[in-house]
């Protein structure tokens, strides 16, 4: 190959680089926001079956 086509190679390279660096950045950004997502809804309903306990707690030591 000649220096003008290794060149041009190398530009058209970098550049495929560069999107799938992106892509993969916007993928791993998704990743955290759905992961950090997923752990309020755990978090929630956890806050939700602790209240629906004590709640019970409270229903059995009155009655």
């Amino acid at each position: 190959m000649t220096p003008v086509r290794l060149d041009r190679a190398r530009t058209t390279t970098e550049k495929t680089n560069d999107r799938i660096r992106t892509r993969v950045k916007s993928l791993r950004d998704a990743i955290d926001k759905a992961k950090i997502s997923h752990e309020r809804q755990r978090l929630f309903d956890s806050r939700k079956k602790l209240n629906r306990t004590i709640e019970q707690a409270d229903d059995l030591y009155l009655a």
